[in-house]
């Protein structure tokens, strides 16, 4: 049977025979990706929670610190800001909460088509290369 509880930090932890006792997949404890803590009694998801008081109902509150999500896409925030920045010196990449998509990515930097084509040579997902789309410019408030 599964086991949900709330750690003392105020995230999720998951027990049971269905939780993992090791990394998966194997070896990505030495990968750069996000990944859950696993020990001996439980798996650490790092997904912040509450518990209501009355119901003792667990919500979820967001993603894993340093984490985005977009779309259905996981990105480790620093590892995508790290790639921005080294395709141009002073670009930068925000994630904005959004209700619905959980982030809205926001990027800036002087050449916006040669970061464009720089995340898109590396692989990058197209969510990121999104960010860096033309803007209109802010109109001017008419004196009425």
């Amino acid at each position: 049977m599964l086991s949900v509880s709330r750690l003392p930090n105020g995230t999720v932890a998951l027990s049971g025979p269905m939780v993992p006792h090791a990394s998966f997949p194997p070896g990505a404890e030495r990968g750069s990706a996000p990944k859950f803590k696993v020990s001996e009694t439980a798996v650490e998801t790092g997904y912040p929670c509450r518990v209501d008081r009355d119901t003792k109902l667990l919500t979820i509150d967001g993603p894993p610190s340093g984490i985005i999500s977009v779309g259905g896409y996981r990105f480790a925030l620093r590892a995508v800001q790290e790639l921005v920045g080294g395709i141009e010196d002073g670009s930068t990449l925000a994630a904005l909460p959004d209700m619905l998509a959980g982030h809205r990515l926001a990027g800036s930097g002087s050449d916006r088509d040669a970061i464009c084509d720089g995340l898109l040579a590396h692989g990058a997902n197209p969510l990121l290369v999104a960010a860096f789309r033309a803007r209109r410019p802010a109109r001017r408030a008419s004196a009425a």
